[in-house]
């Protein structure tokens, strides 16, 4: 009995799970984040229960609701991923410098979205490159998923979760996007009094090709989908922020981290307030066939870890000061 409840406790996969529950409020979701089928998710469940003696489920409702001993846990879920994520750092390290001289030099191709750049990113992953006997770091832009099947990089992030079995898929964080207009847009053109006046005035978008590509527009319960419109501006991400920047067009999909000094100086300001694209979970990508390599396991953990970290482009931080509840948008993902 006490092995078995070791075994429970030392389930990485239960821990992400409780984790993404929490994150989530839902079981569905947190499923999808950590790659597991609901059924699969149940049974882990419901053993740790019977080991561990405790609810995490009230299922006298439906759908079944997480209890207060889930939440209790979370604090300790935490510090399980952190100590399977330490682990496995130095665990790859010190593998990674046992082959080093067999390895010889190793190039990784990184592919990261120009929309959601962060430069503390680039500089953690530069630091581990410059720390690690060998290896050489490429970094590629737009297009990561089609550059991954493809097999051009050997890791990548994207917007969306890929449902392909031939990759592994860790989940980052969600992201979403504010409807924003620059100063001089407003002094030129003024501002849409209601949601429904938005497609009255120019608006630039990233191309529909783009696997996260959405007019799905959300405020609290309320839905609405942009239209087709000679008002509308399809264009590439560096394209969408200079239209947003010069004043010429309103932004429905530029991420925080491509304005985020003018957000904070008010140059660029969200406009048709509570208002905001569908948020999207973000991952970071591999082949299933690299997964198990030391160096591209640790690069995705820093992906992961620095961008869970940010807080200065997280979009719950600037929803709260831009008078969105966050709650209320979790609630609708």
């Amino acid at each position: 009995m006490i092995s078995s409840y070791l075994s429970k406790i030392e389930s990485r996969q239960l821990w992400e799970l409780l984790a993404a529950c929490h994150r989530t409020k839902s079981l569905t979701q947190a499923c999808r984040q950590v790659n597991i089928s609901v059924s699969a998710a149940s049974k882990l469940i419901s053993s740790f229960e019977t080991s561990a003696q405790i609810d995490l489920l009230d299922r006298s409702t439906r759908p079944a609701q997480f209890t207060k001993n889930l939440e209790l846990l979370i604090p300790s879920a935490h510090k399980m991923l952190a100590s399977f994520e330490e682990a496995q750092r130095v665990i790859g390290i010190l593998k990674n410098e046992q082959a080093a001289k067999k390895i010889g030099a190793q190039t990784v191709k990184i592919a990261l979205p120009i929309n959601v750049r962060n430069s503390q990113l680039l500089c953690n992953l530069l630091e581990y490159a410059r720390n690690t006997t060998g290896l050489r770091l490429e970094f590629y832009g737009d297009d990561c998923f089609k550059r991954l099947m493809r097999d051009e990089v050997d890791i990548a992030q994207f917007g969306f979760h890929p449902q392909s079995s031939e990759l592994k898929a860790e989940y980052i964080r969600t992201n979403a996007f504010f409807i924003l207009a620059s100063k001089g847009f407003i002094k030129k053109y003024g501002m849409p009094n209601s949601i429904e006046e938005l497609e009255k005035f120019p608006i630039v978008i990233r191309n529909p090709t783009n696997r996260s590509f959405s007019r799905r527009l959300e405020n609290g319960g309320k839905t609405y989908f942009l239209p087709e419109s000679s008002n509308v501006i399809y264009a590439d991400t560096t394209t969408c922020v200079a239209l947003l920047l010069a004043g010429e067009a309103i932004s429905i999909d530029v991420s925080i981290s491509s304005v985020l000094e003018q957000l904070k100086t008010r140059e660029v300001v969200p406009v048709l307030d509570g208002w905001h694209r569908k948020p999207n979970d973000t991952y970071v990508c591999c082949h299933i066939k690299k997964a198990h390599d030391p160096i591209i396991s640790d690069l995705m953990n820093i992906i992961k870890r620095t961008l869970r970290a940010s807080e200065e482009d997280s979009w719950w931080r600037w929803a709260a000061e831009f008078g969105i509840n966050p709650d209320v948008v979790k609630s609708q993902l």
